[in-house]
């Protein structure tokens, strides 16, 4: 995913969340879609409605760890990766104390089910694409059973997130 040239500027560069809703409401944009934590623009965007998807939180870590190792320089085993802090509990985090606030939340691994809800939800059309992704790796084994079991446990929140959402989502169709 790109980072647009508006949120590069106000955002990041020059930390004018103000200036960045005044360029977003002049220019008639509809979304901002990315990674960021949604109190970070709650509170300058009181009209904003919030969505998410969120991903199984063992296939979330396998795929950042991928990433990072490959695009980003992350040289440490994959034990070592999901040990850190920062890659725990993630989504829990990004989502804050209230996920039921969102306006909608998809699942990641229900992709295609959860954006045809989505377009009905908010009468769009989006369609479904397939990028950014890794390609399977023959020098990377998948988590395996101890693995699974550790990322759980350090992981309960998002775990709890994951599960809640998904019971939420089948007792919908």
């Amino acid at each position: 995913m790109l980072t647009s040239d508006l949120v590069r500027e106000w955002v990041h560069e020059k930390r004018d969340l103000e200036r960045f809703v005044q360029e977003v409401a002049e220019g008639g944009f509809r979304f901002l879609s990315g990674h960021f934590q949604q109190q970070k623009y709650a509170g300058v965007m009181p009209d904003a409605r919030f969505v998410s998807w969120i991903r199984q939180p063992v296939a979330r870590i396998w795929s950042s760890y991928r990433h990072y190792f490959t695009h980003k320089g992350f040289e440490g085993s994959f034990q070592e990766f999901y040990s850190r802090y920062r890659f725990r509990d993630e989504q829990s985090r990004f989502l804050g104390n209230a996920p039921d606030r969102l306006d909608f939340i998809g699942i990641t691994e229900r992709f295609g089910e959860s954006l045809r809800r989505f377009n009905r939800q908010f009468e769009v059309e989006f369609e479904q694409h397939r990028s950014n992704t890794t390609p399977p790796s023959d020098t990377m084994n998948p988590p395996g059973p101890e693995d699974v079991a550790e990322i759980e446990a350090f992981n309960r929140k998002d775990m709890a997130l994951y599960r809640s959402t998904e019971r939420k989502f089948l007792g919908q169709q």
